[in-house]
């Protein structure tokens, strides 16, 4: 059965492969592309144009994708998916409640990353009530790894902090800036990742020239696998002081290498932390400020943890076998 996938990044290459391992033909799904009268289901993990208003010119724009979509549903039975990684782009403006509200309703399917995503995103659109949904869970990184990952030992010199991924504002790194220069010695932080928001990373360069124990790593282009492994690697914990977020890949990944995470106690984090163990995860209340990084590095080193973190329930092969799941149910009906 073939299956058109919205393909952009890591992730969804393994949500792809499990998809074909079970079966199922899977190729990229492009917009321009008039071959899904060969397609069943086509799975969109980040329909961003529908929620977010970048210019008058993308609102005609996603008018004709929707188009194509109707045609495919109405034609050739294609069934229609949305990945939900998120309830809302992380930046930007709201589209129109029409716009939304029509793509919603063109959807078949949901598929969740979390119980606390399914409760997020039907309490946002009742539209999709109606879909048909299943609550899987965002696979760790192991079975996708290029290096070994280390075990986790407690540090016994500065403590080396790593805040990684795309450079962007939801992310709060200038705050994680001014906190960490408003502290004294005893540990490193090493920002590392792909320069999304140029403005921004130019903004973090020149605050962060006086701080001698803070260096950004920003590249122009993504950061290769077995290089993002290694800076993981190289830190003690992983600090992601997120000013929103449904489902983290960061968190995920740094849990991969066995490494410690401090982050907000917002969206899926909380249900992370409950699967995996208060000794790996780290979430606070209000802003990020000196004292959550105080307490957070009081925290890393009192704690008792294994070398390896319990990640059993989020293997890759779990989302195959629901995802079979779901599409069988879906093609039944």
């Amino acid at each position: 059965m073939p299956l058109s996938i919205d393909w952009k990044i890591d992730f969804v290459n393994m949500f792809s492969q499990e998809l074909s391992r079970q079966g199922y033909e899977v190729r990229e799904f492009r917009w321009k592309s008039f071959g899904l009268q060969r397609t069943k289901f086509v799975f969109l993990h980040w329909p961003n144009e529908f929620f977010v208003n970048t210019g008058r010119l993308e609102v005609p724009k996603s008018l004709v994708k929707l188009a194509v979509l109707h045609v495919a549903k109405l034609l050739w039975g294609t069934k229609v998916v949305w990945v939900a990684h998120n309830a809302a782009p992380h930046e930007g403006t709201t589209s129109n409640s029409t716009l939304r509200r029509w793509f919603l309703r063109s959807l078949d399917g949901v598929v969740f990353l979390s119980r606390t995503s399914r409760n997020v995103i039907n309490g946002l659109y009742p539209e999709i009530r109606k879909c048909h949904s299943l609550v899987t869970v965002h696979s760790h990184y192991r079975g996708t790894a290029v290096t070994r990952d280390t075990p986790f030992t407690v540090p016994r010199s500065d403590i080396r902090l790593v805040h990684f991924g795309l450079v962007r504002p939801y992310k709060n790194i200038e705050v994680l800036v001014d906190v960490v220069s408003s502290m004294p010695s005893g540990f490193r932080l090493l920002v590392a990742g792909f320069a999304a928001d140029r403005s921004l990373c130019a903004a973090l360069q020149n605050k962060s020239h006086a701080i001698p124990h803070t260096r950004l790593d920003f590249r122009d282009t993504p950061i290769s696998d077995a290089e993002l492994e290694a800076i993981v690697d190289s830190a003690d914990a992983i600090v992601l002081p997120y000013k929103n977020i449904l489902t983290s890949g960061a968190a995920l990944l740094a849990l991969s290498r066995n490494r410690p995470v401090l982050a907000p106690n917002i969206g899926s984090l909380p249900e992370l932390r409950e699967t995996v163990g208060h000794e790996w995860i780290y979430l606070y209340d209000g802003e990020f400020r000196q004292q959550v990084l105080v307490d957070f590095i009081e925290w890393m080193l009192g704690t008792k943890r294994s070398a390896i973190a319990p990640l059993d329930a989020y293997e890759l092969s779990r989302i195959g076998q629901d995802l079979r799941g779901f599409v069988e149910t879906m093609t039944a009906q």
